[in-house]
């Protein structure tokens, strides 16, 4: 399906048609905050963010680069789901909803799981570097383990033939 030069101009202007003041967005919107007794709130639109991985050279570099790019990750759904509580909030206060306030109880438990997922993703780093570094260092393994199979009668006798070689 093509588009022709005046569908895409009619797209455009029914885009922004419904972005301009007295479009039939607006009415609706200006309804619902009739009928629910809400205020109008500024909303900030969040930036698009163009993420580009640079390929690792070892496996260092690789637990390093995801625990960045998950690490960024955190702080950004932290920072928006405050930014939503936020909003909840006011919301929830502003419409007295026993719902709106189960749903901002809820945001703040996702938000303190996600901060204790952060912690849990710096205590795997640690495993994962911990472990790349101990493979790199020679192992030495010492078995201090002596074993006597036998009666006490046995090593009794072998402990007085010692000490009589000791003296």
């Amino acid at each position: 399906m093509n588009m022709t030069d005046t569908d895409k101009d009619t797209e455009i202007d029914q885009i922004t048609e419904i972005d301009s003041p007295g479009s039939p967005l607006e009415k609706i919107d200006n309804n619902l905050r009739n009928v629910f007794g809400t205020e109008p709130m500024e909303v900030s639109v969040l930036d698009d963010r163009n993420v580009v991985v640079p390929a690792p050279q070892s496996s260092d570099e690789t637990i390093e680069t995801d625990s960045n790019f998950v690490r960024s990750n955190m702080y950004s759904m932290i920072q928006q789901g405050q930014d939503a509580l936020l909003y909840a909030i006011e919301l929830a206060k502003q419409s007295d909803s026993p719902r709106a306030f189960e749903v901002v109880g809820t945001l703040m438990k996702n938000i303190a799981d996600i901060n204790m997922q952060m912690l849990d993703a710096h205590e795997k780093k640690k495993k994962l570097t911990s472990s790349t570094s101990e493979d790199k260092s020679p192992q030495k393994i010492v078995n201090n383990s002596i074993i006597f199979q036998g009666s006490t009668k046995d090593l009794n006798k072998i402990l007085s033939d010692m000490k009589k070689e000791n003296e």
